[in-house]
């Protein structure tokens, strides 16, 4: 008898399994990576990779720090220095901040699986539209002078810099599984961006000394 009622149930168990209507999967729907040029947040999370980078007072102690892919309890406890914060709490509350605005940006947007090319163009009319980098208005370089026809190099440089440093700090989406790792993964691109601006500056002065001979 307990085997019929056994075999009675697992025989409605299974009909009724078989008659559950299956929801398909939802499918994850996303902004048109062609207006994440003109987002706010996308607009914050540059600003403050500029601003970050600005701050940075000893970039070879910094080097030091994220160079073996990991920060020690008392890197931990003193990066923020470098940084020009005094306060730590304060910098790893503005850590967690751009940390979010990245992975919102990932959720909105999937980073992760867009083009390096849908970046770089997401990230050069975000620069327009923030108003980065403007250059002398005159293209007739006989009416310009030297100053500005090498400043007008070195912004270029500059801007295809920041262009390429922001790029690699969006690629850090897929790493930001904290606060700690993802300032690792950002560091080696506020790494890129200071030694590379520094060339910048140089081509500047080199602009200069070959005009003015």
């Amino acid at each position: 008898m307990r085997n019929i009622i056994l075999i009675t149930l697992i025989s409605a168990i299974t009909f009724l399994s078989c008659n559950k209507k299956i929801e398909p999967p939802k499918e994850e729907s996303y902004f048109p990576v062609e207006s994440l040029y003109k987002d706010v947040t996308f607009h914050e999370f540059i600003l403050d990779i500029q601003k970050q980078v600005s701050n940075i007072q000893d970039i070879q102690t910094f080097r030091n720090y994220i160079g073996d892919g990991q920060l020690s309890e008392y890197e931990t406890s003193n990066i923020h220095r470098i940084f020009g914060y005094t306060d730590k709490d304060l910098f790893w509350k503005d850590q967690t901040l751009q940390n979010n605005r990245l992975l919102d940006l990932n959720k909105n947007y999937d980073l992760k699986n867009i083009t390096e090319s849908q970046k770089r163009k997401a990230v050069e009319k975000a620069f327009v539209t923030l108003n980065l980098f403007s250059q002398p208005s005159t293209t007739d370089t006989n009416q310009m002078l030297v100053a500005d026809i090498c400043e007008r190099i070195r912004l270029n440089c500059l801007a295809s810099v920041l262009a390429e440093a922001t790029i690699m700090h969006m690629a850090c989406a897929s790493m930001d599984i904290t606060v700690v790792l993802g300032l690792l993964c950002h560091g080696a691109a506020f790494t890129y961006q200071i030694t590379t601006s520094n060339n910048c500056n140089l081509e500047a002065i080199r602009c200069k000394d070959s005009i003015t001979q």
